[in-house]
């Protein structure tokens, strides 16, 4: 084996320990990885209110809710605010009816109008992606903190399966029915809050096994 001594500048720091420098090099990186991962993750679920954003007249041109829309923020105003992923939309009410989409992961789904009464009077219908009517709802009946009137409708699904949801916010009366269809007034008038559930809250335990196993697939596909 040659000896390379401190005079030659070109081998000066040459190490046999090199290789395990670049390994020690790979766990740092995806520590950090991981690292940058968990910081964002209060962010992503502690997202602000959603602004509706036109035009979302048709469920061809629904508003998406995407999974960053949706917080674990304890709220008055949200049912099982803690337990439950949720998101409010505020719409304007300009006169047509209000579209959005969204992916649910399974699970208790629901859906709250708060703020319409006692200024207008609406109604909420919920289709799955092929048109099927889930669930209608005028009248919730439910005085809950965000809801002075028994006519904010209301819509709790205690098991709903998972996949992308349309939801029509219109004015009473309208009518909902399969094929994505609003009869009657079919419009919204006047400005209100769409609260959405959307699934469990996920264990910190299992989000943390979760990123574990994503980083032993990372490091693996390193290796090879």
């Amino acid at each position: 084996m040659k000896t390379y001594t401190k005079q030659n500048s070109s081998y000066a720091n040459f190490s046999p320990s090199i290789h395990g420098r670049k390994k020690v090099g790979r766990r740092s990186l995806y520590l950090k990885t991981i690292g940058a991962i968990i910081s964002v993750i209060p962010a992503c679920l502690n997202a602000a209110t959603v602004a509706e954003i036109e035009s979302n007249d048709l469920y061809t041109t629904a508003q998406f809710i995407g999974p960053f829309a949706f917080t674990s923020e304890a709220a008055v105003n949200i049912q099982d605010s803690t337990l439950y992923k949720h998101t409010s939309i505020s719409a304007s009410g300009d006169g047509t009816v209000d579209w959005f989409v969204f992916n649910h992961s399974g699970g208790r789904m629901i859906l709250d109008i708060d703020g319409g009464m006692p200024t207008v009077d609406l109604e909420v219908g919920l289709w799955d992606i092929a048109g099927n009517l889930v669930v209608a709802n005028d009248d919730g009946g439910l005085l809950d903190p965000g809801t002075v009137h028994g006519y904010d409708s209301y819509i709790d699904l205690s098991s709903a399966a998972s996949g992308l949801y349309y939801v029509a916010v219109s004015n009473f009366p309208s009518g909902q029915s399969a094929g994505f269809e609003i009869g009657g007034a079919g419009f919204t008038t006047d400005s209100y809050t769409l609260n959405i559930s959307s699934g469990a809250i996920p264990e910190p335990s299992g989000l943390m096994l979760s990123l574990m196993a994503a980083g032993g697939i990372f490091s693996r596909r390193r290796r090879s």
